[in-house]
């Protein structure tokens, strides 16, 4: 599941689209890598199997769930909080991948339905800026080509 992380950085440096904010795109792509990379820490019995992933997928959940939170207080469906903070529930009581796989998929639903959130680059990102800002911020813990070797 490490192997995820470049793109997951590229998605970060994609660029805004005119009519949803970036931290609405942020808040989607985060819900999308937990829905992939959190099998990788927590197994289908609940087992945390990869420590350093699990405590990144804590901070994952809690990031999304101050999110909805803000999106509520903004006007935003009650539905949406109550999803994120059940995210973080979910995380913290190490429930099965297919839970947090069905709670993301229930956020990403909603934002996708209730924002007006880009899910494809209006333009290339920058592949050089991505690969600097990987090797500063990830290369230690996930390896020079992402594979978890760092």
């Amino acid at each position: 599941m490490l192997r995820l992380t470049p793109l997951f950085l590229l998605l970060l440096l994609l660029p805004p689209s005119a009519s949803a904010t970036p931290d609405l795109q942020r808040v989607l792509q985060t819900i999308d890598y937990m829905a992939v990379d959190y099998g990788g820490a927590v197994s289908p019995e609940g087992v945390v199997t990869n420590s350093a992933e699990y405590e990144e997928m804590q901070e994952f959940a809690g990031s999304i769930a101050r999110a909805t939170a803000e999106l509520t207080a903004a006007g935003g469906a009650a539905a949406l909080a109550d999803t994120g903070r059940a995210l973080t529930n979910a995380v913290t009581t190490r429930q099965p991948p297919a839970r947090i796989a069905a709670l993301t998929g229930e956020l990403r639903k909603r934002l996708l339905t209730d924002y007006d959130v880009a899910t494809v680059p209006r333009e290339a990102p920058d592949l050089q800026l991505a690969a600097n800002l990987y090797a500063r911020e990830c290369a230690a813990c996930h390896g020079a080509t992402g594979h978890g070797d760092g």
